[in-house]
């Protein structure tokens, strides 16, 4: 298998832009608190404004992962915005050529 060297990891704690142009959502891997559920929205844009291009969510102390088959493309940036009970929460992204 071969690494793509151009995605970037970002470690997730708090609401915030991950990208600011347009690109690739490539994966994410959500993990949940043992206090409770978890909940994660990934949007298109610069904020909570944009379209919503997906939602991670998992029960206290187990995992989510999106793991999409293709790359899922956003046209405005790359928003993430954190629910509470997120013990961690790994972006993967790529901007377009």
């Amino acid at each position: 298998m071969e690494i793509d060297k151009d995605v970037k990891t970002t470690p997730v704690s708090v609401d915030q832009i991950v990208e600011v142009e347009k690109g690739y959502l490539v994966d994410a891997i959500l993990s949940a608190a043992a206090g409770g559920a978890s909940t994660v929205t990934i949007y298109d844009g610069h904020n909570t404004s944009g379209k919503v291009l997906v939602i991670l969510s998992c029960v206290a102390s187990t995992k989510d992962h999106l793991n999409p088959r293709e790359p899922i493309p956003f046209e405005n940036g790359l928003y993430v915005d954190v629910g509470s009970n997120v013990a961690s929460l790994l972006v993967q992204s790529k901007r377009a050529e």
